[in-house]
């Protein structure tokens, strides 16, 4: 990781920015918005990149929020000055740029002015910092226990992948070592082109940064599943309890279930409404289900030993102390496991 070295650079970058002459004495031509060297191939274009923060992933609004770094370098000869030493800057809407721009951004703020900056040999920098919140999708069927790959993507607008080429290395992509959010593990980011197709049959370069990121499944475990195991076991109380005293077992059942009921109430703002049922839905509704027979078979056998069945209702609350149990781990297993 190059955490130090890279707030070492952006705290450079502040000091080149304050200390670059301005473009007064430099004349743009409305010529050099076209690119360079267009009959020799793509223009090159190094990329920088740094992942400073990663705050949030939100799956209710799909989004996640970021805090990003990029830095493009371009040769442009006709900006070249011989003889003259100093970096001037220029405004970017003056001069060719690749536009690499943002796609999946739902609100993101650029922090820097669109300037550039132009050393006497035409080697042009463009330097700029974005925040906010990038759009992503991903399926969800596994939570607690999912995984999903996060992207920020980017395209060179106006500019077909035959006329322009990133370079970058292993070195230029990086990420700090840390970051703010606290319930994901987020990998190595992986840089990635591509070409993107839009309407018409139009061809843009893509450019995605790519995270790898896992959830943090120890809250969902502590504060929604073995809550529920709990209360699902405390309805099997009924099973240890006289089936002659049917009141009683009513009593230990129902309070079970409301607990369920109430309980599912609290834990719905935790859980994110997809159209499918997540692993953690299928516990959910499946403990549910465990909570309503156990009900059942307690008006079962009450009802037997009202009939003078006492003998074969306690043996239905032998067999269940054993069965609902052992369903339940099975249960348990299918659900998280496999």
């Amino acid at each position: 990781m190059r955490s130090i070295p890279a707030l070492g650079a952006f705290a450079l970058l502040l000091t080149i920015l304050s200390t670059t002459s301005p473009a007064t004495a430099f004349e743009v031509d409305p010529g050099m918005r076209t690119r360079p060297g267009a009959a020799a191939g793509p223009t090159r274009v190094s990329v920088e990149l740094y992942v400073i923060d990663i705050a949030k992933i939100d799956d209710r609004d799909q989004i996640f929020k970021a805090d990003i770094s990029i830095r493009l370098e371009w040769i442009d000869p006709r900006l070249a000055r011989p003889g003259e030493s100093d970096v001037i800057s220029l405004p970017l809407t003056d001069i060719w740029n690749p536009r690499l721009r943002i796609y999946n951004q739902r609100d993101v703020r650029a922090h820097f002015p669109d300037i550039a900056r132009v050393d006497a040999k035409g080697l042009v920098a463009y330097e700029q910092r974005y925040s906010g919140d990038f759009t992503t999708s991903a399926d969800i069927r596994r939570f607690p226990f999912d995984e999903r790959t996060i992207a920020i993507t980017m395209l060179t607008v106006d500019h077909s992948p035959s006329e322009i080429r990133l370079d970058f290395t292993e070195a230029s992509i990086d990420r700090a070592d840390i970051f703010s959010i606290p319930n994901w593990t987020i990998g190595e980011v992986t840089p990635v082109t591509g070409v993107f197709r839009a309407f018409g049959g139009r061809e843009f370069l893509r450019f995605d940064i790519e995270l790898k990121s896992s959830r943090e499944s120890a809250y969902y475990i502590w504060s929604v599943v073995v809550p529920l195991i709990l209360i699902v076991m405390m309805s099997w109380s009924v099973f240890f309890v006289n089936p002659k005293h049917l009141g009683s077992q009513m009593t230990l059942a129902a309070t079970s279930m409301l607990t369920l009921i109430a309980y599912r109430f609290a834990v719905s703002s935790v859980l994110p409404p997809v159209p499918y049922m997540t692993s953690m839905d299928i516990f959910i509704t499946g403990s549910t289900v465990f909570v309503f027979l156990a009900l059942a078979e307690s008006v079962t056998t009450g009802t037997l030993a009202d009939n003078d069945h006492n003998a074969f209702a306690e043996r239905l609350d032998r067999i269940a102390r054993i069965l609902f149990p052992s369903v339940f781990a099975i249960f348990i297993v299918i659900t998280f496991l496999l």
